[in-house]
């Protein structure tokens, strides 16, 4: 779905599809009480907390990177009165060693960032604004108004008329790390197949973890009476 929802991908695919990754930056970063204005949801257990639109890079990283990558470290910060991260750090690598990080923050304030750069043996591949601009080696190669949601429904809508189903398991079948269990242990997740080790950080329950505003009912998964939310 990235493909057709995000204006940059085909042509990154594309440009990266002849050359060899080496190193991968992933910047997916924004201020969660914007985007996610008091909707404790996304702090309760499968909520996902700042994996909602972390799975938005991952989608386009998988659309675009040549390679299979595979998941070897995270270390994820989990307010105290909260289930889900609120930032995440994952380290990837490839079958062929490529370096590929990947920062998610619900803490940003201004705008959003949603970057990712791309160094390769032929030079810099840079796809910013949740894929809508594209530079390769400094050069503007395309840039277009982000029209995400728009661009969605539009093929939601393409595909009904079509009588069509269209389902991308890309993740399912180049990761086996999603089909592993995860033992919660604070400090640390380890996985039963013993493939990675999750680092795992509590915040101290403070203002300052929690963006102001949030209840500090979420943790109980309770919805206070009268509540808009």
């Amino acid at each position: 779905m990235a493909l057709t929802v995000c204006p940059g991908v085909a042509q990154a695919q594309q440009w990266l599809k002849e050359r060899q990754v080496q190193r991968v930056e992933i910047e997916w970063k924004e201020d969660v009480r914007v985007w996610h204005p008091g909707q404790a949801w996304i702090w309760q257990p499968g909520g996902m907390g700042v994996f909602d639109p972390g799975i938005n890079a991952l989608s386009i990283a998988t659309a675009i990177l040549p390679q299979p990558f595979f998941l070897q470290r995270a270390r994820l910060l989990v307010p105290s009165n909260a289930q889900t991260p609120i930032a995440a750090e994952l380290a990837f690598t490839d079958p062929k060693g490529a370096v590929i990080a990947a920062d998610f923050d619900f803490r940003q304030s201004g705008p959003p960032t949603w970057d990712m750069h791309i160094e390769t043996d032929e030079g810099r591949l840079s796809l910013t604004n949740g894929g809508c601009r594209l530079v390769i080696n400094d050069e503007v190669i395309m840039e277009a108004e982000e029209r995400e949601y728009q661009g969605l429904y539009a093929r939601f809508a393409e595909l009904i008329a079509n009588k069509r189903s269209e389902v991308d398991v890309a993740r399912c079948a180049r990761s086996p790390m999603h089909f592993y269990t995860v033992i919660v242990k604070p400090p640390t997740l380890s996985l039963s197949n013993a493939r990675a080790t999750f680092v795992y950080s509590r915040l101290p329950s403070t203002r300052r973890d929690t963006p102001a505003g949030l209840p500090s009912r979420i943790a109980s998964g309770r919805r206070p009476s009268g509540s808009a939310w």
